[in-house]
Protein backbone atom coordinates (compact mmCIF):
# COMPACT_ATOMS: atom_id res chain seq x y z
CA UNK A 1 0.00 0.00 0.00
CA UNK A 2 1.17 3.15 -0.75
CA UNK A 3 2.00 6.26 1.69
CA UNK A 4 -1.12 8.43 0.88
CA UNK A 5 -3.52 5.65 -0.02
CA UNK A 6 -5.09 5.86 3.45
CA UNK A 7 -5.73 9.65 2.80
CA UNK A 8 -5.88 10.16 -1.41
CA UNK A 9 -7.98 6.58 -1.57
CA UNK A 10 -5.51 5.72 -3.89
CA UNK A 11 -5.58 1.49 -4.79
CA UNK A 12 -2.05 0.18 -5.22
CA UNK A 13 0.50 0.40 -8.35
CA UNK A 14 0.13 -2.04 -11.16
CA UNK A 15 2.22 -3.39 -13.80
CA UNK A 16 1.44 -1.76 -17.31
CA UNK A 17 2.47 -4.48 -19.30
CA UNK A 18 -0.83 -5.59 -20.61
CA UNK A 19 -1.10 -1.70 -21.80
CA UNK A 20 1.93 -2.01 -23.36
CA UNK A 21 1.68 -5.01 -25.36
CA UNK A 22 -1.82 -3.62 -26.44
CA UNK A 23 -0.34 -0.40 -27.76
CA UNK A 24 2.09 -1.88 -29.47
CA UNK A 25 0.07 -4.46 -31.60
CA UNK A 26 -1.93 -1.70 -32.37
CA UNK A 27 0.51 0.01 -33.69
CA UNK A 28 2.43 -2.81 -35.96
CA UNK A 29 -1.43 -3.52 -37.66
CA UNK A 30 -2.40 0.56 -37.57
CA UNK A 31 0.98 1.36 -39.10
CA UNK A 32 1.40 -1.76 -41.43
CA UNK A 33 -2.14 -1.17 -42.97
CA UNK A 34 -1.59 2.74 -42.85
CA UNK A 35 1.92 2.16 -44.55
CA UNK A 36 0.76 -0.17 -47.24
CA UNK A 37 -2.16 2.22 -48.25
CA UNK A 38 0.44 5.08 -48.25
CA UNK A 39 2.62 3.13 -50.19
CA UNK A 40 0.19 1.45 -52.67
CA UNK A 41 -0.81 6.10 -53.11
CA UNK A 42 2.72 6.64 -54.16
CA UNK A 43 3.52 8.23 -51.01
CA UNK A 44 6.98 6.94 -49.99
CA UNK A 45 8.07 9.13 -47.29
CA UNK A 46 4.98 8.92 -44.78
CA UNK A 47 5.16 4.90 -45.68
CA UNK A 48 8.93 4.37 -44.56
CA UNK A 49 7.75 6.74 -41.57
CA UNK A 50 5.21 4.10 -40.47
CA UNK A 51 7.42 1.33 -41.09
CA UNK A 52 9.90 2.51 -39.06
CA UNK A 53 7.31 3.45 -36.06
CA UNK A 54 6.04 -0.10 -36.50
CA UNK A 55 9.17 -1.93 -36.78
CA UNK A 56 10.23 0.19 -33.33
CA UNK A 57 6.73 -1.65 -31.78
CA UNK A 58 7.98 -4.67 -32.88
CA UNK A 59 10.98 -3.92 -31.15
CA UNK A 60 9.13 -2.97 -28.19
CA UNK A 61 7.20 -6.55 -28.19
CA UNK A 62 10.41 -8.64 -28.24
CA UNK A 63 11.87 -6.34 -25.06
CA UNK A 64 8.62 -6.98 -23.60
CA UNK A 65 8.85 -10.76 -24.17
CA UNK A 66 12.24 -11.00 -23.14
CA UNK A 67 11.78 -9.40 -19.72
CA UNK A 68 8.70 -11.34 -19.20
CA UNK A 69 10.77 -14.40 -19.60
CA UNK A 70 13.19 -13.54 -17.83
CA UNK A 71 10.57 -12.41 -14.53
CA UNK A 72 9.20 -16.03 -14.77
CA UNK A 73 12.43 -17.35 -14.43
CA UNK A 74 13.46 -15.86 -10.80
CA UNK A 75 9.96 -16.15 -10.03
CA UNK A 76 10.52 -20.08 -9.75
CA UNK A 77 11.26 -21.58 -6.67
CA UNK A 78 15.58 -22.12 -5.91
CA UNK A 79 16.27 -25.84 -6.85
CA UNK A 80 19.90 -25.09 -5.12
CA UNK A 81 21.04 -26.55 -1.58
CA UNK A 82 20.29 -24.26 1.01
CA UNK A 83 17.33 -22.74 -0.83
CA UNK A 84 15.40 -21.58 2.34
CA UNK A 85 12.72 -18.67 2.06
CA UNK A 86 14.50 -15.60 1.42
CA UNK A 87 17.72 -17.40 0.13
CA UNK A 88 19.14 -15.26 -2.37
CA UNK A 89 20.78 -17.74 -4.48
CA UNK A 90 23.61 -17.45 -6.89
CA UNK A 91 24.21 -13.89 -8.08
CA UNK A 92 27.67 -14.54 -9.80
CA UNK A 93 26.30 -12.19 -12.59
CA UNK A 94 25.62 -9.35 -10.67
CA UNK A 95 29.52 -8.76 -10.34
Amino acid sequence: MGRFAAVTGASPARSATRLRVALALFAVVFCGVVAGLFASAGWTLPAALLCLVGATAVVDLAVIGVRSRRGRRRARPSAAPGGAPGHRGNRSHLR
